[in-house]
């Protein structure tokens, strides 16, 4: 039986149906909302491209490099520049508004509870209305906030380089701290009232959120890359020792693991009971979820660059070609009846 509000799965012989060429190479993950992709290149371009009609919506333009992933609100997206601005984009492309942030570092952007969260460098957490683009409050706090920011309830969740932990009020109120005492650099995954989190020293670590005490840590030998995803009873990390774990998220019991061919720094991606990730290869992984075993293989004529994206029948991703400078947003179209890998292709 299909899991409920999940995808269809995925017959996993894989054919090259079309492939867009853009410039420059994507930056950090593609965000998805509806039938519509963002992304960021290192040519200053934020991409908004419609899957259902397979086809480029718009292009919005920096004066400077993006130096982080875009951030999907409701009406617009927002973006972080080199130089330190903060842009909000319509649904049409159109800039909204651009700030300047004064004598800080932003590191990390992030939406919780309506509110566009500023990770800085030694000067904490600043809040930005999403409409105006005007400062609402700042929690002052030593270290880097490379992390996003997620909600919980009616709360916001920050963690920072130094190992802290901070529950906020929406009005920028310290509710809790928890101390962690190695570095935390990825957003970390809040399910049920639980706080799933990677530290640098290769633990990963289980937080019940009302009691403010560690439920479970696991030793995974390496540091977490990527955010963890979870679906009703498994939680799914990849660490630098290039294991991808599967484990039970009420006890953290290692369920299975799989050697993976690279590091992998892109979230995974679900079907109707499988998991799909890409690493610093050329190689995609399809596995059943309960088992880990393997569904099917993809071999991509040069390393995936991003994250994959299953949505409206195919399977999305991005290659990279640096002699010309040049991306491609791939769609792979998967067969009936089949579970086999697809030989090389040719990249355009």
């Amino acid at each position: 039986m299909r899991e409920r509000g999940a995808p269809a799965r995925l017959d996993f012989r894989l054919a090259e149906k079309k492939r867009v060429i853009y410039d420059g190479r994507i930056v950090g993950p593609v965000r998805r909302q509806g039938s519509r992709l963002y992304w960021v290149t290192d040519k200053k371009k934020l991409y908004c491209f419609d899957v259902q009609n397979e086809n480029p919506i718009w292009t919005y333009e920096g004066k400077a490099a993006f130096d982080s992933p875009p951030v999907i609100g409701r009406e617009s997206v927002f973006l972080l520049d080199q130089e330190g601005y903060v842009h909000a984009v319509d649904g049409l492309g159109q800039l909204l508004w651009k700030i300047g942030l004064e004598n800080v570092t932003p590191l990390s952007l992030s939406l919780a509870l309506n509110l566009l969260l500023v990770g800085t460098e030694g000067e904490g957490i600043l809040a930005v209305d999403p409409v105006s683009g005007r400062q609402l409050w700042r929690v002052r706090a030593e270290g880097s906030f490379q992390a996003g920011a997620v909600s919980w309830g009616n709360s916001i969740i920050c963690s920072s380089q130094e190992g802290q932990i901070s529950i906020l009020s929406p009005q920028g109120r310290v509710l809790k701290t928890l101390a962690m005492e190695n570095p935390i650099s990825n957003t970390p995954l809040v399910d049920e009232g639980r706080l799933y989190v990677g530290t640098a020293d290769g633990y990963f670590h289980c937080l019940d959120l009302k009691r403010g005490n560690r439920k479970w840590r696991v030793d995974v030998r390496g540091k977490i890359l990527a955010p963890p995803r979870a679906d009703e009873k498994r939680v799914f990390l990849s660490a630098a020792n290039c294991v991808l774990y599967c484990l039970n998220k009420r006890n953290g019991h290692l369920l299975w693991w799989r050697a993976l061919p690279s590091r992998s720094y892109h979230e995974p991606e679900f079907t109707d009971g499988q998991i799909l990730i890409s690493s610093s290869s050329s190689t995609i992984l399809c596995l059943d979820r309960k088992t880990g075993e393997e569904v099917g293989t993809f071999e991509g004529s040069s390393e995936v660059r991003s994250n994959l994206i299953w949505l409206e029948g195919f399977l999305l991703l991005h290659l990279y070609d640096p002699q010309r400078e040049k991306g491609s947003l791939v769609f792979l179209e998967g067969k009936e009846k089949a579970h086999s890998s697809l030989a090389r292709g040719s990249e355009e």
